[in-house]
């Protein structure tokens, strides 16, 4: 128990720590005064604001701890003083928060640092309430009904709300903690938190659960993420900001996760399936991309980030009904989700060059570069067709958006040199006997038409200039 709160701890005070770097401005003047008309002096609210908020983290693992301890012989009594406390400290919380909005004014600072004191209290109830059903359901024969995948997904779902209600760096920072424990289980089962950590609970149970958690943690982080867009929450003064960047942070890396698991997961079907599989991948990319296209062009307010939920809520779904077929490739529970793996891609470059978001433009480079890698160093015959149409949308964002000029050269040195080095792995044995001057006669072309292509956008800038003058 001292290790998990050691580990939690430490994350919360890092997340607060890196989100005030991040966000200086967040805690105005104005509040610190008003916080400063209820708690005394200045120093006094800080000493204050920390005493409340640490207390139910610490108060929160420690009555877990000893409740657990308590009662380990009687999980049905744990699960129901669990139940009873959780439901009256919620209730409570929202009580405030309703206080804190509709009350009395002067105490709205107070009725504020009460709700995210409850809340924080209530996160880890809720979560020793989720591992008490466990238990129970364990102890009358019925076996565990949630692995630690489920059990950390049902917590990260019921908890986010509290982030939103509270806008609390401490509770930001261990939902995040939690969702990161949840999502790396789907790119390494080995690492199990929880198993780590000395209770054997193996890593799934439910396989519908193992799907359709992630799926909805995608819909629900870029639902969340689009609108802070819309409101422009990334702007510097913005005390949402870091919220913006740690919600987008999770939209991507829960859709990143499912993508990577169909990747490893089904890595060996693939190159044994042959060119059918492969056409399919190709076909699957090409149907979000027109429907982003014509959405784009068709509603105003239309933003990338609510197709990308969409997408993967259908996946998710998909991949139920595809277990659910007993088919000979249905024993992999992520084998549809790989046909997402240049949707996700397409989704990272449009959320960059349209919403100029610096976190989608980080992750585009590193992820896109390791997707090239992967596919160039494959041997695998028939993913051709994966790396020309990755390519083919690459050359067509950087002819819409030609004014951006490190990302046209990253799509013209990175698509030639995955070109050539695809060359090159598809050889294998043979490559001793190859005649390299074919080589660089591949590369030379590749080289001259990117040469022309950027003339092309050059001549065109210069003819929209003229006739920008003109008029």
């Amino acid at each position: 128990m001292s290790l998990i709160l050691f580990i939690f701890a430490a994350l919360a005070v890092i997340a607060f720590v890196v989100f005030k770097i991040l966000d200086p401005s967040s805690e105005a003047t104005e509040r610190k005064h008003e916080l400063g008309a209820v708690f005394g002096t200045e120093g006094d609210q800080k000493f204050t604001n920390l005493l409340l908020r640490l207390g139910p983290v610490i108060f929160g693992f420690g009555f877990i701890g000893w409740l657990i301890q308590k009662t380990w012989d009687n999980p049905g009594q744990r699960l129901l003083i669990l139940t009873v406390i959780t439901l009256l400290c919620t209730g409570a919380g929202y009580l405030c928060f309703y206080l804190s909005k509709n009350g009395d004014k002067n105490k709205f600072q107070l009725y504020k640092l009460l709700t995210e004191s409850l809340f924080l209290f209530a996160t880890f109830l809720i979560g020793g309430m989720i591992f008490a059903i466990n238990g129970y359901s364990n102890s009358i024969g019925r076996g565990l009904p949630f692995g630690s995948t489920e059990s950390l997904g049902i917590w990260t779902v019921l908890v986010f709300p509290f982030v939103y209600l509270t806008r609390s760096y401490w509770l930001l920072a261990i939902h995040g903690a939690i969702n990161f424990f949840f999502l790396i289980q789907y790119i390494s089962q080995n690492v199990n938190i929880i198993s780590i950590l000395g209770f054997p609970l193996q890593s799934r149970v439910n396989d519908y659960l193992v799907l359709i958690l992630p799926s909805i943690t995608v819909v629900m982080y870029t639902l969340v993420y689009a609108w802070h867009q819309s409101e422009k929450h990334n702007n510097s003064t913005s005390p949402w900001r870091p919220f913006y960047y740690i919600t987008g942070l999770n939209a991507f890396f829960a859709g990143g996760s499912l993508v990577m698991a169909g990747i490893f997961g089904n890595f060996s079907f693939i190159k044994e399936a042959g060119l059918v599989p492969n056409l399919f991948l190709v076909a699957v990319a090409i149907i979000p991309f027109l429907i982003d296209f014509v959405s784009k062009s068709t509603f105003k307010k239309y933003n990338v980030n609510i197709l990308a939920g969409a997408m993967f809520l259908v996946t998710g779904i998909f991949s139920i009904i595809f277990i659910n077929a007993k088919t000979t490739f249905s024993t992999n529970l992520f084998l549809p989700f790989l046909f997402v793996e240049i949707p996700f891609v397409i989704w990272l470059l449009a959320d960059y060059l349209r919403q100029k978001s610096p976190l989608s433009q980080i992750l585009f480079y590193v992820f896109n570069g390791l997707q090239f890698f992967l596919i160039a160093s494959s041997g695998i015959n028939d993913d051709w067709f994966k790396l020309i149409i990755l390519t083919i949308v690459l050359m067509y964002a950087s002819f819409v958006h030609n004014t951006n000029k490190p990302f046209l050269y990253y799509v013209g040195i990175s698509s030639i040199l995955a070109i050539i080095f695809k060359f090159i792995s598809n050889l294998g044995a043979s490559a001793l006997s190859f005649d390299f001057f074919q080589l660089f006669m591949v590369g030379g072309g590749l080289v001259m038409l990117y040469g022309f292509f950027l003339t092309f956008l050059k001549n065109k800038n210069v003819q929209i200039q003229k006739e920008t003058k003109n008029n």
